[in-house]
């Protein structure tokens, strides 16, 4: 009788199901030509229809063993996406497999890998030199995944091919940016096969960046691209600090006044220094420890350059590209910045409180980009008071409006400190009393 309780015990130990809390396992290998692949990088994804493609952020990895061995642990009840790649080997369909408790598949999962495609090319000048160092990437950052939702898949448990619901995605073979050699070679593997892609090649401070479509490689092969780039417009100086010493670190925004420039529109393709913002809006960069900066890749256009640092600022006259491989020598010497401050009265000597004053800046400038220069408004207070700081040209044109009268005109110098008093006297447009005269 107890041998028999035993027994009983025993079996239904045996027969009941891992608990599903458990930490369940994802195990198997990776394979080359039926050989194990060691190195090879298996990743697990984990399909959660709700979070899309938020659940890029559930994928683990690891190298497989040196026989090709690999096992993820502690995994969650679920539906996951095995895949692999070694090399320029890939995996033709993920295999989805079901974890339920802790008991991994005692078959294992076996990843055959296959030769994928890839893409090689030159990358050089207008003139046939080389370009070494420029970087060539997928043009959609190296999933190539849009062209194939849902994603075909293999079903670990009844092998047969099957399809991700629409909107449940993974990340496919993320790839390295291939970078050109002295000779301006690259390779770029493995891709997806048998897709039409996008290539953007670039990323270097002197050219503009090139967008090709409809490549092409066919599965175990690779597509050939010859890639030209053009030279932009550069402009090269040094910015000095009011005393003539080399202003280090010194702020740099470029203008945009007709045109724009090069922009960095892909995260895979960095450059420094160069403009990095939007059409029309400035560009900003940094001139390094010797004052030293480059500006390069600018397209036909006018533009402004604004140099500033903790003791001025200067401004460049206007820059007009006329053709690409333009060069701008421009040294940039800062003005020390200084206040204007004053009364504004009006003709009977009382002060004009509540009037509008304004710094003008150039013509030239929309108005967007005029706070990268001398452009200010302020409200005069009860006394007809006013204070601007931080002016760096030597005079300026300013603008009083006052309610129920047209605007007034006048120009003034920075004074550095010592207040004017600028007089409505109703016969001119102003009058200036003060400092300002000397």
């Amino acid at each position: 009788m107890p041998q028999l309780a035993l027994l009983l015990v025993a079996a239904s130990w045996l027969l009941s199901p891992a608990a599903p809390d458990r930490p369940g396992i994802v195990a198997g290998s990776v394979l080359i030509a039926g050989q194990g692949a060691g190195g090879a990088e298996v990743r697990l994804t984990r399909l959660d229809p709700d979070l899309g493609a938020l659940s890029y952020s559930k994928v683990r990895s690891l190298l497989s063993a040196p026989d090709g061995a690999f096992s993820f642990i502690q995994l969650e009840p679920g539906s996951y996406l095995v895949d692999a790649q070694s090399g320029e080997h890939w995996l033709p369909f993920p295999v989805r497999v079901r974890v339920r408790g802790a008991q991994a598949d005692p078959k294992g999962i076996e990843l055959h890998l296959e030769l994928a495609a890839a893409i090689e090319g030159t990358v050089a000048d207008d003139d046939g030199t080389p370009l070494p160092g420029a970087r060539v990437s997928v043009g959609d950052g190296g999933l190539q995944a849009a062209a194939l939702e849902p994603v075909a898949v293999l079903d670990q448990e009844t092998s047969e091919l099957v399809r991700l619901a629409r909107g449940v995605t993974y990340p496919r073979l993320p790839l390295p940016v291939a970078v050109t050699d002295r000779d301006g070679r690259f390779r770029l593997a493995p891709i997806l096969p048998d897709l039409e892609t996008t290539l953007r090649v670039g990323g270097l401070p002197s050219h503009h960046d090139r967008t090709i479509n409809g490549v092409r490689a066919e599965r175990g092969q690779a597509a050939h691209v010859t890639v030209t780039l053009t030279r932009g417009a550069t402009i090269v100086g040094r910015v000095l600090e009011p005393d003539g010493v080399a202003a280090a670190r010194a702020r740099l925004h470029l203008l945009v006044l007709e045109g724009r420039p090069a922009r960095a529109v892909w995260s895979v393709l960095p450059r420094d220094p160069a403009p990095r913002d939007a059409p029309g809006e400035p560009s900003s960069s940094t001139a390094g420890d010797s004052g030293l900066f480059r500006l390069g890749r600018l397209l036909p256009g006018r533009y402004l350059l604004v140099a500033e640092s903790e003791r001025g600022r200067a401004c460049s006259p206007v820059i007009v590209v006329a053709r690409p491989s333009e060069v701008f020598r421009i040294d940039l010497v800062l003005k020390e910045r200084r206040p204007l401050s004053g009364t504004v009265l009006a003709a009977d000597g009382s002060p004009a409180s509540g009037a509008l004053l304004e710094v003008l800046g150039d013509d030239v400038l929309p108005g967007a980009r005029l706070a990268f220069l001398d452009s200010r408004k302020v409200t005069l207070d009860g006394d007809g008071r006013f204070c601007i700081d931080d002016l760096s040209e030597d005079a300026v044109d300013l603008r009083i409006e006052r309610p129920g009268s047209p605007p007034l005109l006048l120009r003034a110098v920075p004074t550095g400190g010592a207040p004017l008093t600028i007089r409505l006297d109703g016969a001119s447009p102003g009058a200036l009393a003060g400092p300002s005269r000397d």
